[in-house]
C-alpha cells in the first residue's frame, strides 16, 4: 500500500476508536478536529522516521550489523518520538480547541502514537528487507539468464564449425561428381553464413527471417542427406508472423534432430516445423542411434532455459517411442 494510504488508514482508524470509546466526549467538530491532528501526527511520525532511516543507511548501514541497525533505529526512533511529544503538547494541540484534554484521552492518545512509531519503525525496516529480496531475486534472475545465454552461445560456436566442416566435406565430393549440383550448393552454403554473421549479435530476429534461413540451411542438409532426410515446413499463420525468435533456433533443433537419429534412405528422419497456438513446433519420428558422438546432452536445456528467461513460459518436450516434439515459446514483438 502506499504511503499516503496507511496514513489515511491509520487516521480513520483512529476515529472510528475514539467514536466507538469517546463519542460521548467528543463534539462534530471534535472528531473532525481530531481527525485531521491524527494526520498531522501520524505524517510527521512517517516521515521523520523516513528521514532518520535515510541517514542511519549512511552512517549505520545494514551491512555492519543487522541487529545492531535495528536497534540503533529503534532507539533513535523513540528519542525521536518523545521529543516530538513534547513541541506537539507545547504547540500544536492547544491550536485545536474542540479536542477535550481529559487523562483518558491523552492517556489513549499517548499509547495509540506510541504503537504507531513503533509500527512505522517496524514497516519502514520491513520494506527495506523486502526491497532487498526482491533486488536479489531480480538479479539471481539476471545471472541465471546470462549463463542460459553464455551456454547457448557455447552451443552456437561449437555448432558452426561442425556444420562448416560437414558442409565443405559434402562441397568437395560434389565439385567432381556433380559441378552445376555444387555451385548450387555453395550458393546456399554463403546465404547460411550471411545470416549466421548478420545476426551474431543479434537478441532476437523476426521469426518470418529464421524460417527463410533454415529453407537454406535445410537445402545443404538434403544435398548431404539424400532421401534419408524428409522436411516440411508449414508457414506461419497470418497471426503469428509478428513474432521473434533467437537467431539459429531451428537451426539447432534440427541439427539436434539429426545429430540422435539414423538417417537411411530406407528409413528417412522426418521432421516437421510449424507454429502452434503460440510456440514454434519441431517434430521428428523417433529413430534414435545407438551411440551418439560429441553429445552433452546440455542443447536442448540450454535452449530451453534461455527462452524461459527470455519470455516466463517453459519449453515444451515430448518424447514418445514414435515421434520427439520440441515446443519453444515465440517471443511478442
Amino acid at each position: 500500500m502506499h504511503r499516503t494510504g496507511i496514513i489515511l488508514s491509520l487516521a480513520f482508524i483512529g476515529l472510528i476508536v475514539r467514536m466507538v470509546f469517546f463519542s460521548d466526549l467528543f463534539t462534530r467538530a471534535g472528531h473532525i478536529q481530531s481527525f485531521f491532528l491524527s494526520l498531522i501526527v501520524i505524517s510527521f511520525i512517517w516521515h521523520g522516521l523516513e528521514k532518520i532511516n535515510s541517514f542511519l543507511n549512511r552512517k549505520v548501514p545494514y551491512s555492519k550489523g543487522i541487529m545492531r541497525r535495528i536497534v540503533v533505529q529503534f532507539v533513535i526512533g523513540q528519542i525521536f518520538f518523545y521529543g516530538f511529544l513534547v513541541v506537539l503538547g507545547l504547540f500544536i494541540v492547544p491550536i485545536f480547541k474542540e479536542i477535550p484534554l481529559t487523562r483518558e484521552i491523552i492517556f489513549s492518545g499517548l499509547v495509540v502514537y506510541l504503537l504507531v512509531n513503533i509500527a512505522a519503525n517496524s514497516a519502514i525496516i520491513g520494506f527495506h528487507f523486502f526491497n532487498e529480496w526482491k533486488k536479489s531475486l531480480l538479479q539471481q534472475s539476471m545471472l541465471e539468464k546470462e549463463k542460459s545465454q553464455a551456454n547457448f552461445e557455447n552451443l552456437k560456436n561449437q555448432l558452426n564449425p561442425h556444420f562448416l566442416f560437414n558442409s565443405l566435406s559434402s562441397l568437395n565430393s560434389l565439385i567432381f561428381e556433380n559441378p552445376e549440383l555444387a555451385s548450387k550448393f555453395l550458393k546456399q552454403l554463403s546465404k547460411v553464413y550471411r545470416y549466421l554473421l548478420e545476426n551474431n549479435q543479434t537478441e532476437y530476429v523476426p521469426l518470418e527471417t529464421e524460417i527463410d534461413f533454415v529453407e537454406h540451411y535445410i537445402s545443404l542438409l538434403q544435398t548431404r542427406f539424400g532421401k534419408g532426410l524428409e522436411v516440411k515446413m508449414q508457414p506461419p499463420n497470418p497471426d503469428e508472423t509478428h513474432y521473434r525468435v533467437i537467431p539459429v533456433t531451428l537451426q539447432i533443433l534440427v541439427e539436434n534432430a539429426i545429430k540422435h537419429n539414423i538417417t537411411y534412405e530406407d528409413s528417412p528422419l522426418k521432421i516437421e516445423i510449424y507454429t502452434q497456438n503460440g510456440y514454434l513446433v519441431v517434430q521428428n519420428n523417433h529413430q534414435p542411434k545407438t551411440r551418439v558422438e560429441g553429445s552433452n546432452k546440455r542443447g536442448l536445456d540450454n535452449l530451453r532455459d534461455l527462452y524461459y528467461y527470455t519470455t516466463g513460459k517453459e519449453a515444451i518436450i515430448e518424447s514418445s517411442p514414435l515421434i520427439f516434439t520440441v515446443k519453444i515459446p515465440l517471443i511478442a514483438a
